[in-house]
């Protein structure tokens, strides 16, 4: 995603693979990262869903966080533990099916 910058006409596309990518990653740089470029998004078309989304980005995260999940597997017994945001989402009442 990196190589396609706001200047390019398939840069508001990147905004659901940024969505998923800043979902699946608990890397303070990378979030960083994800931050920027929905700001970027912002900026190019100021709609309403990409700081909707920006928020629930920043509410995975700190869900993330507050539970000491990583991106990298926590084990309990033999059964390993992810955290699902696809799942949270859902309980929370997100259903969008594009962004």
């Amino acid at each position: 995603m990196a190589h396609i910058r706001p200047c390019d006409p398939l840069f508001a596309a990147t905004i659901w693979p940024a969505f998923v990518a800043g979902a699946e990653t608990s890397d303070l740089q990378q979030q960083e990262w994800i931050t920027r470029r929905f700001l970027q998004l912002w900026e190019v078309g100021p709609w309403g869903t990409v700081r909707s989304a920006l928020d629930v980005l920043r509410g995975i995260w700190l869900d993330k966080k507050e539970n000491l999940v990583s991106d990298e597997q926590n084990t309990a017994g033999d059964a390993a533990v992810h955290y699902d945001w696809i799942l949270k989402l859902k309980n929370a009442g997100v259903d969008w099916l594009i962004i």
